[in-house]
């Protein structure tokens, strides 16, 4: 029985405790609502406002190095419940609109309170450092940044504006290299033009630029383009241009390509069987070439492949040929006429007779009969010549 009075005795005295805690929160309460005393209170990180921004670009000039927060302190007095109420608003205001030329300026700073009820006792200082620069204009290229995947089509991204010119102080702009708009790529299944995409400004590292106290452009949104192709997988073709092939020929043997296929992105616009590049330059190095335009095909702008081509000096041979009839018919008499072709082959300078080689293919000659067929030049270094047939004599055993 004595034990069970000891927990009773020690429940009240919890309970009782409890008790004298609600009631001293009310006690304080009451003070700090219903009497509301007032208080003075030291105030330090104070947000900054330029005042006259709009005056000072209008001759040319900005703000730079903007703190974020004022190296000023203020002692702010009022009753509690305002100061509660009307702290976040209260700032420094420094007024720039009377600056006509760059510099380090020492300019007087005010605090600005959001109410009447508050008041300023004190403040650490009443100026500010500030300084100005000149504004300089610069047009940067706007591109579309593709995120997601998409598993089905190759999406071509074109924003509506190829530039933008952008103001600001010649430091933040030298840290600018372009504009970017950001499209998720990963739903897209059909034509559509999206309007109102805001660009962002990148560094040439591609990193982000966050911080910004002076650019503006003349254009801050644009539409994006978005075209949807159907994926595929296309061999790639290098090609001398019209320029080179005048007196030089490309080893295809010995140029290099990083992949002989690449995946691009087709419409049934496109009639053709495979990606050309053309080589218009000598170099010994793997570079990106232009893509020939094609109807229909659309290859990425990181998707094109690094060629390093080798070009030999053209020269016009003499060469004899016996053709070979591949795929002749087993049962049947074949004659060609002639059998043998010499004709001049435009070919590289080290380019043998023993290196090229002419067949005609029966494969779709099989009843007797007299037909044209076409003859086939292979070999590396040439230029095989076209429009070339022989009559085949098809007979019957």
């Amino acid at each position: 029985m004595r034990e069970n009075g000891e927990k009773i005795t020690q429940n009240h005295k919890f309970r009782n405790l409890i008790w004298s805690v609600v009631f001293a929160i009310g006690i304080w309460l009451t003070i700090v609502y219903i009497y509301d005393p007032s208080i003075t209170i030291r105030m330090t990180n104070l947000p900054m406002r330029y005042e006259g921004e709009m005056q000072l670009r209008s001759v040319k000039l900005a703000v730079a190095d903007k703190p974020d927060s004022a190296a000023v302190s203020a002692t702010i007095s009022g009753k509690r419940s305002d100061l509660m109420e009307f702290m976040d608003g209260v700032y420094v205001s420094v007024d720039v609109s009377g600056v006509t030329e760059e510099g380090e300026y020492n300019l007087p700073a005010s605090i600005s309170l959001p109410s009447a009820k508050l008041t300023v006792e004190r403040t650490s200082s009443d100026r500010i450092d500030v300084q100005i620069v000149k504004l300089i204009s610069k047009t940067i290229p706007i591109r579309v940044v593709q995120t997601g995947y998409n598993k089905d089509f190759i999406i071509k991204s074109t924003p509506g504006i190829s530039s933008a010119v952008i103001t600001g102080s010649a430091k933040e702009l030298s840290n600018v290299a372009y504009g970017a708009v950001t499209v998720d790529i990963s739903g897209i299944v059909q034509d559509y033009t999206e309007p109102g995409m805001k660009y962002l400004m990148y560094d040439k590292n591609n990193n982000l630029i966050t911080q910004n106290d002076t650019i503006t452009g003349d254009v801050t949104d644009t539409t994006v383009e978005n075209l949807v192709y159907k994926k595929t997988t296309l061999p790639i073709k290098a090609v001398l241009s019209s320029e080179l092939a005048q007196n030089y020929i490309l080893n295809t043997s010995k140029t290099l390509l990083p992949t002989k296929e690449l995946e691009v992105g087709v419409t049934d616009e496109f009639e053709g069987d495979c990606v050309k590049y053309i080589i218009d330059r000598h170099t010994d190095k793997a570079e990106v070439f232009s893509m020939e335009d094609q109807p229909g095909l659309y290859v990425p702008e990181d998707k094109h492949p690094q060629i390093t081509p080798v070009i030999e000096k053209k020269a016009l041979k003499t060469m004899a040929f016996t053709i070979t009839a591949m795929n002749a018919p087993l049962d049947m008499n074949v004659t060609l006429s002639p059998a043998e072709l010499t004709l001049n082959l435009e070919c590289s300078e080290d380019t043998q007779n023993s290196d090229v080689s002419a067949h005609i293919d029966l494969e779709r000659y099989h009843e007797p009969g007299v037909y044209s067929v076409p003859v086939v030049f292979s070999g590396e270094c040439i230029n095989a010549p076209t429009g070339v047939s022989v009559e085949v004599t098809i007979s019957e055993k």
